[in-house]
């Protein structure tokens, strides 16, 4: 093979397709790597990227070019470091020779301790700036804060458990739990319902990440996939239900896991479409850029997947969670208050409550219903899909999703808090 290439990426590529033909049995790779930059470019560009590397201490390492030939040398304290620098160089545009003269040296004890002591303080400075008083340290007092947290994550903990121990609870047809209509059964209806909600939204996480993904990689696959889902999306819900109920009664006798399985799956119904064709769509669209940075590295379609793929889909993946979500809540009475031919169930739930509200014409507990669902639907919204919609606070995207979206109101009352503390 002959010709000329910006990057070695795309050399080695070159030679490992042709290799993988049927037939082949060499591959004399005479490709040539051509600079488009000056070798003080390369330099730059090379010492640029040692220095954003958090895994080096790019001061002890000294980079030389000539052309497109690099040289690399210095000390570092690992072998995995010595091939992190020589990727770095690589991945440079017009390099096309690089020779790694770096040697593994360890620093002596007490200069690395004093450096994971100054990276340790720097990072206590920026994160726990609250317990450093005139420069003198000071063991964190816990706060209120911190009992809020344990006292809720210990809510949430007996809450899923009581839910559990009922969603496994024997089940007779004949002799259901009967629905109050008291206001004081609302908190744990609503918990009811959007634990199936929450259930549901992991399924079609799930159901995303294999499906859309298999559509997005193979063009045979999503030939015969995409079209399954379109038809899928335009099934009715109600349409499912006809034939699922019975399904997963019969799959599950005697136990109200039957009936929950069925919830589940009519809200799944309501989520997983539009979800499943977000997350394709993204993948169809991943700039060349990433995609042929990706390369460079060699990473793995397991690294590829997690570390570009599920980020660049990320955006528009929770604003079709938080579409999904109240897609649901459309058909929650739908999926609680089943009733399919001879068959009727009415499961704990807000769904329920609405249908028994509106049996019995009683207009102030469909009020309260609504409420209720408000209040459920402000919560989640705070404290889960605001706080995957902003991302981690070191990305330049997350910096972008922060000015165009406000902070969530949970979190500006603990920041608060803490700024009075202090």
């Amino acid at each position: 093979m002959t010709g000329e290439v910006d990057w070695q990426f795309q050399k080695a590529e070159a030679a490992y397709i042709v290799h993988r033909l049927t037939g082949v049995v060499d591959v004399v790779n005479q490709i040539r790597v051509v600079p488009r930059s000056g070798a003080s470019d390369i330099k730059q560009k090379i010492e640029r990227a040692l220095r954003r590397s958090a895994a080096l201490d790019a001061s002890r390492i000294t980079v030389e070019t000539e052309g497109g030939g690099v040289v690399l040398t210095g000390k570092v304290e690992a072998w995995y470091q010595r091939d992190i620098v020589e990727r770095a160089a690589w991945s440079a545009p017009g390099v096309t020779e690089v020779q790694n003269r770096l040697t593994i040296a360890l620093r002596p004890a007490g200069e690395a301790a004093c450096d994971t002591s100054r990276s340790w303080m720097r990072w206590t400075v920026e994160h726990h700036a609250e317990v450093l008083r005139g420069r003198i340290w000071h063991q964190r007092v816990p706060s209120w804060r911190d009992l809020a947290t344990i006292l809720l994550v210990l809510g949430i903990v007996i809450l899923l458990g009581t839910d559990a121990r009922q969603m496994v609870a024997p089940f007779v047809i004949a002799h259901q739990p009967e629905i109050s209509l008291s206001p004081a059964a609302l908190p744990f209806y609503v918990l009811r319902t959007v634990m199936r909600m929450l259930a549901a939204l992991v399924l079609s996480l799930i159901f995303t990440f294999t499906y859309a993904t298999l559509a997005g990689k193979s063009r045979r696959a999503e030939m015969v996939l995409i079209p399954i889902l379109d038809v899928l999306q335009s099934v009715p819900i109600l349409g499912y239900l006809s034939f699922t109920v019975v399904f997963f009664l019969s799959l599950f006798p005697g136990n109200t896991f039957g009936p929950e399985l069925a919830a589940v799956f009519a809200i799944f119904t309501s989520q997983a479409w539009n979800m499943a064709f977000s997350f394709y769509q993204a993948l169809r669209t991943i700039p060349s850029d990433l995609d042929e940075a990706s390369r460079s590295f060699r990473s793995s379609f397991w690294q590829r997947f997690w570390r570009l793929e599920v980020p660049f889909a990320m955006p528009g993946l929770v604003w079709n969670m938080m579409m999904s979500m109240s897609s649901g809540w459309f058909f929650v009475v739908a999926s609680e208050a089943i009733s399919v031919g001879d068959i009727r169930i009415a499961l704990p739930g807000v769904g329920s409550y609405v249908a028994r509200a509106i049996q019995r014409s009683d207009l102030p507990a469909v009020g309260w219903a609504i409420g209720a669902m408000t209040i459920a639907i402000v919560l989640y919204d705070q404290l889960l899909f605001r706080r995957w919609w902003l991302g981690p606070t070191s990305s330049g995207l997350s910096r972008r999703r922060r000015r165009s979206c406000p902070a969530a109101w949970c979190s500006i009352c603990f920041a608060e808090a803490a700024e009075a503390s202090r």
